[in-house]
Formats: structure tokens, C-alpha cells, sequence
């Protein structure tokens, strides 16, 4: 068995050991290694700091980070947030004054305005009587009182310019309506915002599970390279005695083809590594960025701290922090504001509304002249419409419906996650578990592989059961590999459910 295979597996273990009270330690004899540093050296050219860790590494959160920043669909959240901003904006010009503002300049067709009731014949007939007086100064005053009378006029002008102010404020409607739905605006932002801290959530885990993912191929390639390089030097050990004539010509044959079995095993975990570091690489990078080589920079042998609370007080902080929650109980909240609008909306409307008015000519002004005047006036006005009633009634029972659906959202969400988090914490426990088994499977492996090596050497054996050692010692390395990295996955599954570790863009 080679040094480096003996780091690999009692890194793990004491990694695990450190982190739950009845493990199995084992004291090594130097400074070990874990998996994914070993991997490391083995598959990638940076070389290792005194650690164990690569400079500038990639770690989990630093992945879940890059996911987030790079990823489509926050545009999309971010859109959504903007939408409920602009609904936000179009509520609160409906809570402020109305201002309307006019200029207007009209030609008409010519009128004649003669006030005159007289027709011709009788304007005849009064002209003859006045002119039948015989007192001169009686019969100019008749005809002048008379002429007077018949051509009464007033002026009209054609043109006419006018600039204008209106101001009018729904008083009812703006109380009881337009500001209760500006609030709910307000609110709805709110709940996009922790909608779209949640959709972020959800992408931060999927990259935090790549991640490990990858260094879960990674130490499955340096164990099946390891495996590869012990199986090689059991054939020259095999061909020694065979040489020797202490060995039989078709163990030598065997060893042969675990060599090749081996080295199918070293493709496999290559072909592994590869594909979890492009899958890894596009969840981290956007759409016109090439695609980056992945170092690791975590170190993985860190114990994973297990949670002290119990079940219920676990599900109790993620009802309280989830993002889910949140924001449907901000939606259900401005739910409730609009449904108080639409209900107010039913009823009759109160409105000030005030008028000013620069004209050339005023036609409030008797006669009229040919020059601007200002006037104004004020008023309050009462409006009901039963369309209007009908229609706001129509939307509140809209509004009420849809309470309805969140309150039946917010019942199967939090079944959801109390399930999320007793699914993540008993994965987690399982892991541990496993882990502890694992270790100690690892011991027990490699001290059974070290006696089958010298019994072997001693001619006690056969190769068959060194290689059979040999496989054991491999399968329970991998074991240990594999639990430890679910530590991991089950770790940030549970902080997802709990509503913690999302990073913000």
C-alpha cells in the first residue's frame, strides 16, 4: 500500500472524527492530505499550498456567488421588480392632485349679435308715427329713442385665446381608494424583491451542489488512481514470483486484468471530474464568458457543524426566515389593502375641483372686449355611478379570491418546507452516520490489506485475495469520499430550507 493512498483515506476519517463524539480517530504517522488536495496534485497542474488548499481556489459560497451574479433568471427578477416599482409610481399619481393644464386659441364663423325684436314693417311703421309729431324737438327725441332701440348690439370677436388651469382632488377616492392601493403597490415591491431573494436561493444551492459534486469526482479519481497505481505494483509483484516459480502462471493473468479493470475505473473517474467541472463551469459563468478551469480552494476536511436545535425549532426558523414565506405574507398584506380600495370604491365620491382662466376676450365679461381677463371659481363635487359600483364590487371579489389562493399557497408552502428541513436534517444525520462507518471501514480496510500484502509476501496466500483486500480497501474509500461530500449537500440543503446563506448580487 503506498504512502499517499494512506493519506487520502485518514484524512477523511479524522476529518469526521473531529466532528462527532464517538468517531473512530486514528493518529498518523505524518501530516495528511485529503482527498481533494490529493486530487489536486494529481489532476491539475496548480500546485498546492502547505494546507492543502490552491491560492485563489474556488469554494462553495464563492460558486454559489458567481451562480447568482451570472445567472438568467435574475434579469428576470429584476424585472419583475421594476414592474411592481412602475405600479408603485402609477398608484401614487392617483393620490395626488389632479393639475390640468390648457392653451387654446378658436376661430368661429361670423356672428351678428342684434338685439333688436323689431321687424321691418313695424320698424317702418314706428318711424311714420314718429315722424307724424309735430314738435320738432318731440319727433327727433322718438326717432332717436326709436333708432336706439332697433340697432341694440354687442361685439363679437371671431378669434379667442384661452390658457387655462384645472385642479381637482378625489378627496373620498384618494383617501379610501387610491391610498390604500399605493400602500399595496408598495408592498408588492416588497414581495418581489423577497421573491427574487428566493429564486437567488434556489441558484446559490444548485451551484453550492455542483461544487460538491466536483470534488466528490475528484476524490473519486485520485482513490481509483491510487487503486490503479497499488493494482500495478501487486503485477510486479506477481510477476516477481512468477518469475520466481514460487507463482502460478495464471495469477499473474488475474492481476493483469484487474490492472485493466483498474485503468477502465481511472477513465471513468476522469470522464466524471470532467463533466461535473463543465457543468460546475456554465452554472458560474455567463452566457458569452468561457468557460473557467476550477481550482478548488475549500478545504473540505473542515468538520460540518451539526445542528444543536431540535426538529421543530428548526422548522419554526425557516417558517419565520424563508424568503417563500415572507413574501407571500407581504402579498397577502396588500391583498387585503386592495380589497379595502375596491370596497370604498362602491360607494359615492367626493371631488374639489378648481378652475382658472386667462381668455382674450372673457366670455364671463359683458361686453366683451378685445383684451385678456382672468376669472376662476371653485366647487365640490358628488359622483356615483352604478357602473362604477358594479365594477368595483366585481374587483374586490377578485381581490378576495386571491386571498383565498395565498392563504391555500402559504398552507402548502409551509408543508413544504417543514418537509425541506426534516428531509435535509435527517439527510445530514445520515451522513454523519455514515461518515463514522465509513472511517472506520477505512481503517479496518487498509490494516487488512497491510496483512494480506506480507502474507502475500510470505507465500501464505494467493494474489486473489490481496486483490480482494485491495477492492475492499478501495470501496471503502470511496464510501468515506462520498459521505463526507453529502455532509456537505445535506449541510446546504438545510440552510437553504432554514432561509440562510443566500448571497446577494
Amino acid at each position: 500500500m503506498t504512502r499517499s493512498s494512506t493519506r487520502i483515506a485518514l484524512a477523511l476519517a479524522l476529518a469526521i472524527s473531529a466532528s462527532c463524539s464517538n468517531a473512530f480517530a486514528q493518529t498518523p504517522s505524518e501530516p495528511v492530505a485529503t482527498p481533494e488536495e490529493a486530487a489536486r496534485t494529481v489532476a491539475m497542474e496548480t500546485e498546492p499550498t502547505p494546507d492543502g488548499l490552491v491560492p485563489g481556489g474556488l469554494t462553495a459560497d464563492e460558486a454559489a456567488a458567481r451562480a447568482v451574479a451570472t445567472a438568467p433568471s435574475l434579469a428576470r427578477a429584476d424585472a419583475a421588480v421594476r414592474v411592481a416599482e412602475a405600479g408603485s409610481m402609477q398608484a401614487m399619481a392617483a393620490v395626488l392632485p389632479r393639475l390640468t393644464l390648457l392653451g387654446r386659441a378658436t376661430l368661429t364663423n361670423p356672428i351678428v349679435n342684434n338685439l333688436s325684436t323689431t321687424t321691418p314693417a313695424e320698424r317702418q311703421q314706428g318711424i311714420d308715427a314718429a315722424n307724424a309729431v309735430s314738435d320738432p324737438f318731440a319727433r327727433g327725441l322718438f326717432l332717436g329713442i326709436f333708432d336706439a332701440q332697433n340697432s341694440l348690439r354687442f361685439p363679437y370677436y371671431r378669434s379667442q385665446y384661452e390658457v387655462s388651469a384645472q385642479l381637482t382632488y378625489p378627496l373620498t377616492a384618494s383617501l379610501l381608494t387610491a391610498l390604500p392601493l399605493y400602500r399595496a403597490a408598495g408592498l408588492n415591491i416588497d414581495a418581489a424583491r423577497v421573491q427574487r431573494d428566493a429564486d437567488l436561493a434556489v441558484i446559490a444551492l444548485r451551484a453550492r451542489e455542483a461544487f460538491y459534486e466536483h470534488v466528490r469526482a475528484r476524490g473519486a479519481l485520485v482513490i481509483a488512481t491510487e487503486a490503479r497505481d497499488a493494482v500495478r505494483a501487486h503485477r510486479d509483484q506477481v510477476q516477481a514470483l512468477v518469475d520466481a516459480g514460487v507463482a502460478a502462471r495464471a495469477d499473474l493473468l488475474q492481476v493483469e486484468a484487474q490492472v485493466a479493470s483498474a485503468e477502465v475505473g481511472v477513465q471513468n473517474s476522469q470522464l466524471g471530474v470532467d463533466i461535473s467541472a463543465r457543468a460546475l463551469g456554465i452554472l458560474i459563468s455567463g452566457d458569452d464568458e468561457e468557460i473557467p478551469a476550477i481550482t478548488i480552494g475549500e478545504d473540505v476536511s473542515v468538520p460540518v457543524p451539526m445542528p444543536t436545535a431540535s426538529i421543530r425549532e428548526l422548522e419554526a426558523q425557516a417558517l419565520e426566515h424563508r424568503a417563500e414565506m415572507v413574501a407571500i405574507a407581504t402579498s397577502r398584506e396588500a391583498h387585503q389593502l386592495e380589497t379595502r380600495a375596491h370596497a370604498a370604491a362602491r360607494y359615492p365620491q367626493v371631488a374639489l375641483n378648481a378652475n382658472a382662466q386667462y381668455m382674450n376676450p372673457n366670455t364671463r365679461y359683458i361686453p366683451q372686449t378685445r383684451q385678456f381677463r382672468a376669472s376662476w371659481d371653485i366647487s365640490a363635487v358628488v359622483t356615483w355611478s352604478p357602473n362604477d359600483a358594479l365594477t368595483s364590487e366585481s374587483r374586490r371579489r377578485i381581490a378576495l379570491a386571491q386571498l383565498d389562493e395565498l392563504d391555500a399557497q402559504e398552507l402548502q408552502l409551509r408543508d413544504g418546507v417543514r418537509l425541506e428541513v426534516t428531509q435535509a436534517y435527517q439527510a445530514l444525520l445520515s451522513a454523519n452516520t455514515t461518515a463514522i462507518s465509513a472511517a472506520a471501514a477505512v481503517t479496518a480496510a487498509e490494516e487488512a490489506y497491510r496483512v494480506r500484502s506480507e502474507q502475500l509476501a510470505q507465500g501464505v496466500i494467493v494474489s486473489t485475495e490481496l486483490a480482494d483486500s485491495r477492492t475492499a480497501l478501495t470501496r471503502a474509500r470511496l464510501e468515506l469520499v462520498d459521505s463526507s461530500i453529502q455532509m456537505r449537500i445535506a449541510n446546504a440543503r438545510l440552510q437553504r430550507a432554514l432561509g440562510q446563506g443566500t448571497p446577494t448580487p
